[in-house]
C-alpha cells in the first residue's frame, strides 16, 4: 500500500518564498527501511484537493507542484517537478534513468552518498548536486545567518531577505571542489497530459 511515511518539508519556489510541501513513500530517516517496487505496468492515482483559503493572495492561481524522486531523498517540485491546475484530471508518464559510476582510482571519483546518509541515520545529501547545496546553506549560515533564495535544499533554516545575497565565489568554489557526483544516482523525469478538463464543464 502506497502513502505510508509521510513527511512534511518546506521548500522555496522560484521566486524565493518557502512553502509546505507533503511527500510520501519517504526513507527520510530510515537507514534499514525497504525500497517498495512497482512493475513496469503499475498504476498509481492520487487525489489532490488544495486549499484555497491558505493561499496568500486571493487572486493566485490554485496549483499543484508534483516531483518524483529517490525514496532516500526529497526533492524540489518547484524547481524540478511539473504543475498541474486544480479542476483538471491528469495522466503522468514516468521514465527512470539509472546511473551508475566509479569510486577512486577510476576518473569518475564518485562518492557513495547512500553508505553516508546510512551511517547518519537516514539523513544527508545522495547527489553531488544536494551535496554542494547543502554545503552553501553550511557556509552561508555560519557567515551570513541565512541561506540565499537561489539555494535548493530541505531543512529549517532562515532564508535571506534579500533576493540579491548569495553565496562568495570562494564557497561555491570549495562546495563544488568538495561534493563528487554519486555513485549510484537514480532520476526520474515526469511527462504529463489532460485527461479531463472539468473547468470546460463550469460556466
Amino acid at each position: 500500500m502506497f502513502c505510508r511515511n509521510p513527511v512534511d518539508v518546506s521548500w522555496v519556489d522560484k521566486e524565493g518564498f518557502p512553502n509546505n510541501c507533503f511527500t510520501v513513500e519517504s526513507l527520510l530517516g530510515l537507514p534499514e527501511a525497504q525500497v517498495q517496487k512497482m512493475p513496469l505496468n503499475g498504476k498509481i492515482s492520487l487525489l489532490l484537493t488544495p486549499q484555497p483559503e491558505q493561499y496568500l493572495l486571493y487572486y493566485n492561481l490554485i496549483l499543484v507542484h508534483i516531483l518524483l524522486n529517490e525514496a532516500h531523498s526529497l526533492g524540489n517540485p518547484f524547481m524540478e517537478g511539473i504543475t498541474m491546475q486544480v479542476g483538471k484530471t491528469y495522466n503522468v508518464f514516468v521514465n527512470e534513468r539509472v546511473t551508475e559510476r566509479l569510486p577512486p582510482p577510476y576518473e569518475t571519483n564518485c562518492t557513495d552518498y547512500l553508505k553516508l546518509w546510512k551511517e547518519n541515520g537516514g539523513y544527508g545529501p545522495l547527489t553531488g548536486r544536494a551535496c554542494t547545496e547543502k554545503c552553501k546553506i553550511d557556509n552561508m549560515l555560519e557567515t551570513e545567518g541565512c541561506a540565499a533564495q537561489t539555494i535548493s535544499y530541505p531543512g529549517n533554516y532562515a532564508i535571506c531577505e534579500d533576493e540579491n545575497t548569495s553565496p562568495s565565489d570562494d564557497v561555491i568554489k570549495k562546495c563544488s571542489l568538495q561534493c563528487q557526483e554519486a555513485c549510484r544516482e537514480i532520476s526520474y523525469s515526469l511527462r504529463h497530459e489532460v485527461a479531463f478538463d472539468q473547468t470546460l464543464t463550469v460556466s
